[in-house]
């Protein structure tokens, strides 16, 4: 019996890929590398395109310690280009790119 709530989660379809045993075992040994299972890793290669890994807990701890940094870098960026708005508006535009630019890669970062 299915013990999932919402049908939509069930993983109901099948389909089968053959590999050779050197591309099996490659595939296999990159899915133990992100730490999820061989079809969860087959399943996320080919929808997303990449596997998000399993993290250490200290490679979390450097992953937010990389984010809290650049959250700093685009505070002060800001605060830059705050201070040269009208003394020099062409400066001024490119440092907010590049704070745009920063919030992207913050948003890409999931902890």
């Amino acid at each position: 019996m299915n013990k999932k709530k919402n049908p939509d989660d069930v993983l109901s379809k099948r389909t089968t890929v053959r590999y050779t045993l050197s591309e099996y075992q490659k595939v296999k040994k990159k899915a133990n590398e992100a730490g999820v299972s061989f079809s969860d890793f087959c399943r996320q290669i080919t929808i997303e395109g990449f596997v998000q890994a399993i993290r250490l807990s200290h490679d979390m701890n450097e992953i937010r310690l990389f984010k809290n940094l650049l959250i700093e870098y685009r505070t002060n960026f800001s605060r830059i280009s705050n201070l040269i708005k009208t003394s020099d508006p062409g400066l001024c535009l490119e440092i907010s790119r590049l704070k745009d630019s920063i919030q992207t890669v913050i948003e890409k970062i999931r902890l």
